[in-house]
């Protein structure tokens, strides 16, 4: 299949190279164009413009940096675009922009599909990670293989385009919060006399990660009973860690935040629960 890839980053590049490994006639275009320059050694070719890379093409694929990006390629790109070409976007963003800019494109008549990538450029060299799909069914289903040449692993999310930019900034937000978790008690281990190597090696082994998603599905089934760690204690072990970073003049919001939560899920009556209660939707209330 002739594609055409509008963006040339980190991601786009990993994605045109295993398009290129897959036989895909891959022609590419970036804002700079050194970058889509570069990918011609993978097996792509490099635009000079927009409609160039469009002109023929029977997919139109962008994985660019935000909303008003992906907005002003698809805008030069749908006049180049053959009837009925169909447009994927890749790139992470907001999911009122995916819905407006679906309906735009569809109203030209052309498929869309949104298709935010789950995974870093370098598990993506590899196929690893995850394609998040949003969109018609139909449309996926034809599309299928070639996206499978970028992911094997699909999570087909439903006909509405935003659903997958939801799910995106969703696991985003997961992912983002535990990195800041993570660089506070850095920030703790340093002021208290104890070196980032020594906490990743003594904290490594222990599948925090696991314990995370035990964590999900618990708040996704809304079951806060059997108790395996009461909130009661939850509460008072983030108190403790609070008043420790406090006493080494260490700044910890995050930590700081996750105890406002807990100390409100305890004034309605949870403390008795497990700690996973602190997702309770009263809680949020609470803290509205």
């Amino acid at each position: 299949m002739k594609i055409a890839v509008l963006g040339a980053g980190l991601m786009a590049s990993a994605i045109v190279r295993r398009l290129c490994a897959a036989r895909h006639q891959v022609c590419v275009w970036n804002r700079t164009y050194a970058k889509a320059e570069a990918l011609a050694a993978a097996g792509a070719s490099p635009q000079p413009s927009i409609a160039a890379a469009v002109d023929g093409s029977e997919l139109v694929l962008t994985m660019l940096s935000d909303d008003a990006a992906v907005d002003a390629a698809v805008a030069q790109a749908l006049p180049a675009a053959a009837p009925g070409t169909p447009f994927v976007d890749c790139t992470t963003v907001t999911p009122h922009g995916v819905e407006a800019r679906a309906t735009r494109v569809k109203a030209k008549g052309h498929p869309f599909l949104h298709c935010p990538v789950f995974a870093s450029p370098d598990m993506v060299d590899r196929g690893e990670g995850v394609l998040l799909i949003g969109g018609a069914r139909e449309t996926y289903v034809a599309l299928a293989g070639v996206l499978r040449a970028i992911i094997e692993h699909h999570e087909y999310l439903g006909a509405a385009p935003g659903r997958a930019a939801i799910f995106k900034t969703l696991g985003n937000q997961i992912n983002g919060c535990l990195t800041a978790a993570v660089a506070e008690a850095a920030d703790c281990a340093r002021a208290l006399g104890v070196a980032s190597a020594d906490l990743a090696k003594t904290f490594g082994a222990l599948g925090f990660g696991a314990h995370v998603l035990t964590r999900l599905q618990r708040i996704a089934d809304g079951t806060w009973e059997p108790v395996s760690f009461p909130l009661s204690m939850f509460q008072k072990d983030l108190r403790i860690f609070v008043e420790s970073a406090h006493h080494a003049h260490v700044n910890v919001p995050v930590l700081t935040a996750a105890l406002e939560r807990a100390n409100a899920a305890l004034e309605i009556g949870l403390g008795d629960l497990d700690a996973s209660a602190v997702a309770d939707p009263r809680v949020a209330q609470r803290l509205a």
